[in-house]
């Protein structure tokens, strides 16, 4: 007859599955840290993204400061005051915007934007949405200098 110590020296499968059990929900858990880091990764890429794009054009509005101020940057088709820019400010300030648009599309999913300037101050808005599975809904950078 065996002694009562040879019965008790291994753990019990009851002990085993308890460990895998804990073991498996802490790996569970670390991998749902892990997605939720590279959303919110991709988020504050999104948003650098925005800046920067934002930067660039207040640079290509200080650099064509006449078309700036006369609110060629507004929009891509025009409507700016041609009393206060040249025809050529008036033609680079739509070509650069329209790049800039066609960047911002590329760079930001399902994004727009909006540019207004003033004789004192440029805003720019820019919106995008969330790609994939999570749905943080729209965003919004708005940011402004002075011309």
């Amino acid at each position: 007859m065996p002694s009562i110590n040879a019965r008790v020296r291994g753990g019990t499968l009851v002990e085993v599955l308890v460990t895998v059990l804990v073991i498996s929900l802490g790996l569970l858990g670390m991998a749902r840290l892990q997605t939720a880091a590279l959303i919110h990764a991709h988020d504050a890429w999104l948003q650098s993204e925005a800046v920067r794009l934002s930067a660039r054009l207040f640079d290509q509005m200080r650099a064509n400061r006449s078309a700036a101020l006369a609110g060629c940057y507004n929009h891509p088709d025009g409507g700016c005051n041609a009393s206060q820019a040249s025809p050529e400010a008036m033609h680079r300030a739509r070509r650069e915007l329209q790049q800039w648009l066609e960047t911002v599309d590329t760079r930001l999913p399902a994004a727009s934007a909006q540019i207004n300037s003033r004789q004192t101050s440029v805003f720019i808005e820019l919106r995008w949405h969330e790609r994939g599975e999570h749905d943080g809904g729209e965003r919004r950078l708005r940011t402004g200098t002075r011309p």
